[in-house]
């Protein structure tokens, strides 16, 4: 008969109210909670229901699609398990839960597999996964090292809650030390207890700082494995940061000291220089990311050059073939194809397109005090060095504006524009003056 299944993920509350911190199981490692690691694992052995137990943080947790609390709003702990599991599904209906202690992010999907396979199997009423592991604390200057040994996950039959009851008001699904508990009690009252150690790397709990770091550096190789896996090359590969959801295609070359972050994707034969920070940006393929530029959620087209010292904003949008050189901003910028900013400018709040040429030191004047205003740039204008435009302003197609202006005006499309003061010469003037 197939047994359905229920899956709890267990949030250890205890010692983590401070307003200040987030608990342990939600601190960000390479762009993910361990506690969303964990719930991905969950979620692909395809439960019939999803549930998280202990205190309700949904301000902190925020929302994972599909997953209930158990935990009513406002309480700090739940009802007594064994009155809480029975009331999860109908009596008749045959049911394991497989409940998991948020804070052991490497805990792998093979692993829980096979714990079921292995309940199921031996007809267990329990079946637990335990950890050996050692906690170091590190206060006032000295470390004191903790050795546990205490159950992570285990698998439990529905029909075997009937032995709790006796002795289940003392079992809170918010106390973590208390799987231990459950397991005794199991065993005193006749059950099938299986019991089996986890590895070394997947007992690390994240609550410990040098565990952590294990776990940061263990995840951060596998991803860079993975990559190397799918044809991208990295030339440093131990001094790369690169987060779990980032995706970069074949071809790819990654230099030292680069950081990519968030859900940002690179496309095939991308090249990236050293010093470079990605954040949740899209950039094309055969795209260039010369040395020591930011990039923030950003598209760049294929066929970019970036860099160096280039920085964009997010809602920048960088179309195919378009050049952007070194010291040069933009923030919510439209910039055309083939289209070229090389040197010292700042674009914000721009539309540009196809084929431009931004001269060196041209800024856009978008903020008047109150609001943000809109320079548009037409096809195949030319903009001089050290123009400022003052928006909101518009150069028409084709349009020219003489190095060193200052527009305030709408440039008709093919016309030259300038605004500049005329230049004056005085002959002999300096001379006359350090003569005084």
């Amino acid at each position: 008969m197939k047994r359905n299944l229920t899956v709890i993920l267990l949030l250890p509350g205890q010692g983590f109210k401070g307003k200040k911190h987030l608990p342990p199981f939600l601190r960000p490692i390479l762009g993910q909670s361990p506690l969303s690691l964990i719930a991905e694992k969950m979620e692909r052995l395809k439960p019939e229901r999803k549930l998280i137990a202990g205190e309700k943080i949904e301000e902190k947790v925020g929302e994972l699609p599909g997953w209930e609390w158990l935990s009513g709003k406002g309480e700090t702990k739940a009802e007594p398990q064994a009155n809480w599991l029975s009331q999860l599904a109908p009596e008749e209906e045959p049911l394991d839960f497989l409940i998991i202690n948020a804070c052991f992010p490497l805990l792998g999907e093979k692993s829980l597999r096979q714990l079921l396979e292995k309940h199921r199997l031996k007809q267990a009423a329990l079946t637990c996964f335990h950890a050996s592991f050692q906690i170091s604390d590190i206060s006032r200057g000295r470390k004191k090292e903790k050795n546990f040994s205490d159950v992570v996950a285990f698998v439990l039959q529905k029909e075997a809650l009937r032995f709790l009851a006796k002795d289940s008001s003392n079992f809170l699904v918010s106390d973590y030390k208390d799987f231990s508990s459950l397991k005794l009690g199991l065993e005193k009252a006749g059950q099938k207890v299986l019991d089996f150690p986890l590895s070394e790397t997947e007992s690390l709990d994240i609550r410990d700082d040098e565990a952590r770091f294990k776990i940061i550096s263990l995840l951060r190789r596998r991803k860079v494995q993975e990559l190397t896996q799918k044809g991208v090359s990295f030339l440093a590969p131990e001094s790369v940061w690169i987060d779990l959801k980032v995706k970069i295609g074949s071809g790819s070359v990654i230099s030292p000291a680069v950081v990519i972050e968030g859900s940002s994707s690179l496309g095939r034969e991308v090249k990236v220089q050293p010093f470079v920070h990605i954040i949740d940006s899209q950039i094309g393929p055969r795209s260039t990311i010369l040395s020591a530029c930011r990039i923030e959620g950003s598209q760049l087209g294929p066929d970019v050059r970036i860099g160096p010292f280039t920085h964009l904003r997010p809602g920048t949008i960088i179309k195919a073939g378009a050049h952007v050189g070194n010291f040069v901003e933009m923030k919510k910028t439209v910039f055309g194809r083939r289209s070229k900013a090389m040197h010292l400018s700042y674009l914000g709040d721009s539309l540009i397109g196809d084929e431009v040429n931004i001269g060196a030191g041209t800024i856009t004047c978008n903020y008047d005090g109150r609001q943000k205003h809109q320079t548009i740039i037409e096809k195949g204008a030319f903009i001089g060095s050290g123009t400022e435009l003052v928006a909101p302003v518009k150069i028409g197609r084709g349009a020219y504006v003489g190095a060193g202006s200052t527009i305030t005006k709408n440039v008709s499309p093919d016309a030259l524009a300038i605004a500049r003061a005329r230049q004056v010469e005085i002959p002999d003037w300096a001379k006359r003056r350090r003569q005084k």
